[in-house]
Protein backbone atom coordinates (compact mmCIF):
# COMPACT_ATOMS: atom_id res chain seq x y z
CA UNK A 1 0.00 0.00 0.00
CA UNK A 2 1.35 3.34 -0.83
CA UNK A 3 0.85 5.84 1.65
CA UNK A 4 2.71 9.62 0.97
CA UNK A 5 3.92 11.94 3.77
CA UNK A 6 4.57 15.47 2.63
CA UNK A 7 5.73 18.42 3.50
CA UNK A 8 3.35 21.50 2.38
CA UNK A 9 6.20 23.72 1.50
CA UNK A 10 6.07 22.06 -1.96
CA UNK A 11 3.33 22.86 -4.58
CA UNK A 12 3.66 19.39 -7.27
CA UNK A 13 1.10 18.06 -4.57
CA UNK A 14 -1.60 16.97 -7.40
CA UNK A 15 0.79 15.87 -10.08
CA UNK A 16 2.59 13.88 -7.59
CA UNK A 17 -0.84 12.26 -6.51
CA UNK A 18 -1.50 11.40 -10.05
CA UNK A 19 1.62 9.35 -10.47
CA UNK A 20 1.79 7.54 -7.41
CA UNK A 21 -1.78 7.19 -6.41
CA UNK A 22 -1.80 6.76 -2.75
CA UNK A 23 -4.21 4.81 -0.43
CA UNK A 24 -3.59 7.79 2.37
CA UNK A 25 -2.01 11.35 2.12
CA UNK A 26 -0.69 13.00 5.07
CA UNK A 27 0.72 17.16 5.08
CA UNK A 28 2.45 18.51 7.20
CA UNK A 29 2.83 21.83 8.73
CA UNK A 30 -0.16 22.90 6.30
CA UNK A 31 0.17 26.72 7.98
CA UNK A 32 -3.25 27.68 7.05
CA UNK A 33 -6.93 26.08 8.81
CA UNK A 34 -9.01 23.09 7.65
CA UNK A 35 -11.44 24.79 5.71
CA UNK A 36 -8.74 24.74 2.88
CA UNK A 37 -8.76 20.80 3.52
CA UNK A 38 -12.05 20.13 2.21
CA UNK A 39 -10.71 22.13 -1.13
CA UNK A 40 -8.14 19.62 -1.86
CA UNK A 41 -10.41 16.84 -0.65
CA UNK A 42 -12.41 17.99 -3.55
CA UNK A 43 -9.39 17.69 -5.92
CA UNK A 44 -8.52 14.29 -5.34
CA UNK A 45 -9.88 10.92 -4.55
CA UNK A 46 -10.14 10.99 -1.29
CA UNK A 47 -13.39 10.75 0.65
CA UNK A 48 -11.75 11.45 4.35
CA UNK A 49 -9.51 13.65 6.20
CA UNK A 50 -8.79 13.98 9.74
CA UNK A 51 -6.90 16.95 10.97
CA UNK A 52 -5.38 19.05 13.72
CA UNK A 53 -5.38 22.51 12.79
CA UNK A 54 -2.57 24.76 12.28
CA UNK A 55 -1.90 27.20 15.28
CA UNK A 56 -1.65 31.02 12.94
CA UNK A 57 0.54 30.05 10.44
CA UNK A 58 2.47 26.94 12.53
CA UNK A 59 1.97 23.48 12.48
CA UNK A 60 -1.34 21.71 10.63
CA UNK A 61 -1.42 17.92 9.92
CA UNK A 62 -4.24 16.54 7.68
CA UNK A 63 -5.04 13.13 6.64
CA UNK A 64 -6.89 11.76 3.71
CA UNK A 65 -7.84 8.87 2.50
CA UNK A 66 -10.12 6.33 0.29
CA UNK A 67 -13.43 4.94 1.99
CA UNK A 68 -13.55 2.55 -0.60
CA UNK A 69 -9.72 1.23 -0.65
CA UNK A 70 -8.55 1.48 2.93
CA UNK A 71 -10.32 1.80 6.62
CA UNK A 72 -8.79 4.03 8.97
CA UNK A 73 -9.96 4.03 12.60
CA UNK A 74 -8.62 7.08 14.34
CA UNK A 75 -7.11 6.30 17.81
CA UNK A 76 -6.07 10.07 19.29
CA UNK A 77 -5.82 13.02 17.92
CA UNK A 78 -4.18 16.26 19.73
CA UNK A 79 -2.64 19.40 19.12
CA UNK A 80 0.88 17.82 17.83
CA UNK A 81 0.25 14.26 16.39
CA UNK A 82 -2.73 11.96 14.80
CA UNK A 83 -2.74 8.64 15.62
CA UNK A 84 -4.92 5.84 13.57
CA UNK A 85 -5.03 2.00 12.75
CA UNK A 86 -5.04 1.62 9.35
CA UNK A 87 -6.84 -1.43 8.00
CA UNK A 88 -7.59 -3.67 4.14
CA UNK A 89 -8.85 -6.24 3.59
CA UNK A 90 -6.10 -9.62 3.20
CA UNK A 91 -3.83 -7.47 4.99
CA UNK A 92 -2.14 -6.75 8.65
CA UNK A 93 -3.34 -3.61 10.38
CA UNK A 94 -0.77 -1.20 11.54
CA UNK A 95 -0.71 1.57 13.66
CA UNK A 96 0.06 5.18 11.40
CA UNK A 97 1.22 8.19 13.87
CA UNK A 98 2.02 11.27 12.17
CA UNK A 99 3.54 14.38 14.03
CA UNK A 100 4.34 17.64 13.76
CA UNK A 101 6.67 19.31 16.09
CA UNK A 102 6.97 23.03 16.63
CA UNK A 103 11.04 24.38 16.26
CA UNK A 104 10.69 25.13 20.06
CA UNK A 105 13.52 23.23 22.09
CA UNK A 106 12.13 23.84 25.53
CA UNK A 107 9.02 21.60 24.77
CA UNK A 108 11.07 18.70 23.30
CA UNK A 109 11.86 16.26 25.97
CA UNK A 110 8.06 15.87 26.51
CA UNK A 111 7.77 15.04 22.87
CA UNK A 112 10.64 12.23 23.12
CA UNK A 113 8.73 11.04 26.72
CA UNK A 114 5.44 10.92 24.16
CA UNK A 115 6.92 8.98 21.44
CA UNK A 116 8.67 6.54 23.64
CA UNK A 117 5.43 6.12 25.60
CA UNK A 118 3.93 5.38 21.90
CA UNK A 119 6.63 3.28 21.27
CA UNK A 120 5.93 0.79 24.78
CA UNK A 121 2.19 0.56 24.39
CA UNK A 122 2.29 -0.02 20.37
CA UNK A 123 1.46 -4.07 19.81
CA UNK A 124 2.30 -5.13 16.37
CA UNK A 125 3.03 -2.74 13.10
CA UNK A 126 3.97 1.02 13.21
CA UNK A 127 4.64 3.41 11.15
CA UNK A 128 5.73 6.83 12.77
CA UNK A 129 6.16 9.67 10.10
CA UNK A 130 7.36 13.04 11.80
CA UNK A 131 8.42 16.83 11.16
CA UNK A 132 10.45 17.00 14.44
CA UNK A 133 12.34 20.01 12.92
CA UNK A 134 15.28 18.98 14.36
CA UNK A 135 18.50 17.16 12.58
CA UNK A 136 20.72 14.45 13.91
CA UNK A 137 23.81 15.62 11.24
CA UNK A 138 25.39 18.63 10.49
CA UNK A 139 24.86 17.90 6.61
CA UNK A 140 21.22 17.82 7.20
CA UNK A 141 21.06 21.46 8.13
CA UNK A 142 20.18 24.37 6.22
CA UNK A 143 21.18 28.11 7.12
CA UNK A 144 19.52 29.12 10.51
CA UNK A 145 21.32 28.93 13.66
CA UNK A 146 24.61 26.82 13.46
CA UNK A 147 24.33 23.06 14.07
CA UNK A 148 24.19 22.44 18.14
CA UNK A 149 25.19 18.66 18.87
CA UNK A 150 23.39 18.69 21.99
CA UNK A 151 20.03 19.92 21.23
CA UNK A 152 19.73 16.57 18.92
CA UNK A 153 20.79 14.32 21.53
CA UNK A 154 17.41 13.85 23.22
CA UNK A 155 16.38 12.70 19.95
CA UNK A 156 19.04 10.55 19.26
CA UNK A 157 18.21 8.68 22.64
CA UNK A 158 14.43 8.62 22.09
CA UNK A 159 15.16 6.78 18.38
CA UNK A 160 17.92 4.22 19.86
CA UNK A 161 15.19 3.53 22.91
CA UNK A 162 12.53 2.97 20.11
CA UNK A 163 14.25 1.23 17.88
CA UNK A 164 13.52 4.09 15.14
CA UNK A 165 15.20 4.38 11.74
CA UNK A 166 15.83 7.63 10.42
CA UNK A 167 15.01 7.97 6.77
CA UNK A 168 17.08 11.10 6.76
CA UNK A 169 16.50 14.07 4.75
CA UNK A 170 16.49 15.45 0.77
CA UNK A 171 16.22 18.51 -0.81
Amino acid sequence: MKAIIWDCRVVALIEILKVNNPRILVLLETRVQGHRSLEILRRTCFSKVERVEARGFAGGIWMFWSESLVNIELIDANNKSISAIVRRTCEMDWLLTVIYARPHYSTRETLWEYICGLNNAVKGLWMLAVDLNTVVKESEKRGGAPFDRAKCQGFLNCMHHCCLIDLGFND
